[in-house]
């Protein structure tokens, strides 16, 4: 029998590697929070979603530097063709959200009300914002996590498992009903698995960053929550009109109606015909 914490060539195996990088990101964030706190004062501390990316960027590079491996392996790189695959997916990801909400104005769920003219000022601070998200769950999620999960698991495997975890991590409120729950968790599973393959298809997380980017963002500028959270400043406020709770999504939005599943589906297809850049997991 192989030994618990290492595999046939005497490595440690991914499944530990991921544990220790979770632990190690954990309290990394945890740190650099109670340090700005500490620094900020009375002052304005940096937002959540940015010490969250900063830890598991650190997180990262320590756990690749002791394999011998740079940040460069986990395609994390600033050049003209990351900026471009990021440009497609913000697109890509705002288009989906667009076609969804299209799809439930069409049904009669919901219509848009105009709320009020926004300022250029608020629509760039949710998108620093949703940026920080994205980087940060990216990074963590598609970054070490799937790519070590990938090696120890298979591309497949690994898509599966992640998306399970990545599911999970994101809780669901409980005040919901049981159907509306089960669907919201599934629109997560789902985005997982497209996110994951947003990686997979383009060998690069620029892809997926901006797809995540582009639909939270889209989320907060049109006024759906994201979450259960409303964003404060929108240029329209969703109105429930008619139908059940599972296809408008009741107070969770978008992320927990049935519209979302057969648009994330259908891009989910869409990238599994795509040609591969990465197929294969490393031993």
């Amino acid at each position: 029998m192989p030994p618990l914490f290492k595999n046939a060539t005497g490595q440690v195996r991914n499944g530990w590697k991921i544990l220790g990088f979770a632990a190690l990101a954990a309290g990394i964030v945890w740190l650099l929070a109670a340090l700005g706190q500490l620094l900020a004062g009375e002052g304005r501390a940096l937002p959540e979603a940015w010490v969250a990316f900063l830890g598991v960027l650190l997180a990262s590079w320590i756990c690749v530097r002791l394999e011998g491996e740079t940040l460069g392996s986990l395609s994390l790189r600033m050049d003209r063709r990351t900026a471009l695959r990021a440009a497609f997916g913000l697109l890509l990801g705002a288009a989906l959200l667009f076609i969804t909400a299209g799809i439930l104005v069409a049904l009669g769920g919901l219509r848009l009300a105009w709320a009020h003219p926004v300022s250029v000022a608020a629509v760039l601070g949710a998108g620093a914002t949703t940026l920080g998200v994205a980087l940060a769950e990216e990074c963590f999620f598609r970054g070490y996590v799937l790519q070590r999960a990938i090696r120890g698991l298979g591309p497949r495997a690994a898509v599966a498992v992640v998306s399970l975890v990545f599911m999970l991590a994101h809780q669901v409120d409980p005040a919901m009903g049981s159907t509306a729950r089960a669907i919201a968790s599934a629109n997560i599973f789902m985005a997982g698995a497209l996110l994951a393959l947003c990686y997979l298809r383009s060998g690069s997380l620029a892809l997926p960053v901006g797809v995540h980017l582009g639909w939270n963002w889209a989320l907060e500028t049109l006024g759906f929550p994201l979450g259960v959270e409303r964003a404060a400043d929108a240029i329209w406020t969703p109105v429930r009109v008619s139908g059940p709770a599972w296809l408008s999504g009741g107070v969770y939005g978008l992320e927990a109606s049935a519209a979302s599943l057969p648009v994330l589906t259908a891009a989910i297809v869409w990238l599994a015909l795509r040609p591969p850049a990465v197929l294969q997991s490393r031993a």
